[in-house]
């Protein structure tokens, strides 16, 4: 097969509900033999077929198309910030069937002109207990790796350069 399937790009504010859509839209445009669908299902799904193809391998091929392993995994990607305070903090949820997740990042001054971001991570739900004992390690790495890259954006020339700017308009106000 010589044509390339389609690659799919994330929204910036992915929404659960609208994955779950475009998996139906994707199961109906191949069942209906659409021109896109068949090239987008076959790679990803090699023994797919019209007559067998169901929801769940809709789902899969999406997930794959948007580079993700599952999904699964790209549901636990789909976040939603619900609070926020500029430089300071902000909250994110993830909600699925018999879990919540919710993940605060705060912003605690060190008074030496630096500053550290706190991860903090809570998990309730009736199934929230079994959760953690099979995904606690993945959680923890994905954990580390939000964490890693906040402090590389932290730590770009650009960002230290704005810190120290407002560090001097701060200073100055208070002389002021």
């Amino acid at each position: 097969m010589s044509q390339k399937p389609p690659t799919r790009a994330m929204r910036e504010n992915p929404d659960l509900d609208q994955l779950k859509r475009q998996a139906k839209e994707l199961l109906e445009a191949y069942r209906a033999s659409s021109p896109e669908a068949p090239a987008e299902v076959t790679a990803y799904h090699r023994t797919a077929t019209p007559e067998t193809f169901a929801l769940h391998d809709a789902q899969f091929v999406l997930a794959r198309s948007y580079g993700f392993e599952s999904w699964p995994k790209l549901k636990a990607a789909v976040y939603t910030v619900t609070e926020c305070e500029p430089g300071k903090s902000f909250v994110w949820e993830m909600k699925a069937t018999g879990v919540k997740v919710r993940a605060s990042h705060v912003v605690e001054d060190r008074g030496d002109g630096h500053a550290r971001m706190v991860l903090g991570i809570e998990q309730t739900g009736a199934l929230s207990g079994l959760i953690a004992m099979f995904y606690g390690k993945l959680t923890r790495q994905y954990v580390s790796m939000e964490a890693e890259g906040l402090k590389k954006a932290a730590e770009t020339p650009e960002a230290e350069a704005q810190a120290e700017a407002q560090a001097e308009a701060e200073a100055e106000a208070t002389d002021e």
